[in-house]
């Protein structure tokens, strides 16, 4: 019998997100696992990065059966079935999808290509307000505090607000 695993993703587009994030819903359900909990819909800055183009980001909580590394994997299939160009992997661009991992169980995970938690999650408001919405009192397991904790202490002054038309 398979275990299953608490996976919590942070999604965002900002290319055809009208497009590309109701897909990654689809493509997560389809090929990471059930979706317990979806987040709302918010429209944010970019971050480390110029660009005139919002982002559209939610948060979901997964029960999955992979692996951290195959989950990494499915992602990075979604990301390139959406149409992200790997070479972009790691640079702050405009994208089409970006998915990352940002919890998985109360797992601390550290390899050459993937570390969970996401080690930015802290310094995000576009991932922590999202995130405080279907967990917040999940406790980070490097920081141990809790996603509102995490909020409260946020220095991320980026505008980030529901959207008023997009949704799931």
């Amino acid at each position: 019998m398979k275990k299953y695993h608490d996976v919590i993703l942070s999604i965002g587009s900002n290319i055809e997100p009208n497009v590309n994030i109701p897909n990654s819903w689809q493509s997560i359900s389809k090929f990471v696992g059930r979706i317990k909990r979806c987040s709302r819909l918010y429209i944010t800055e970019p971050w480390g990065y110029d660009s005139r183009r919002a982002f559209v980001n939610y948060c979901c909580r997964t029960m999955t059966t992979l692996s951290p590394i195959e989950l990494l994997y499915v992602i990075k299939k979604i990301e390139q079935k959406s149409g992200r160009n790997s070479l972009k992997c790691g640079v702050y661009d405009d994208r089409e999808l970006d998915i990352d991992i940002l919890f998985y169980d109360d797992m601390i995970y550290l390899s050459r290509n993937l570390i969970i938690p996401h080690p930015y999650i802290h310094l995000r408001k576009f991932v922590l307000l999202p995130l405080h919405e279907i967990a917040p009192q999940f406790i980070h397991p490097v920081f141990r505090k809790t996603i509102r904790e995490l909020l409260a202490m946020c220095p991320d002054t980026h505008v980030v607000k529901e959207s008023e038309i997009l949704s799931l």
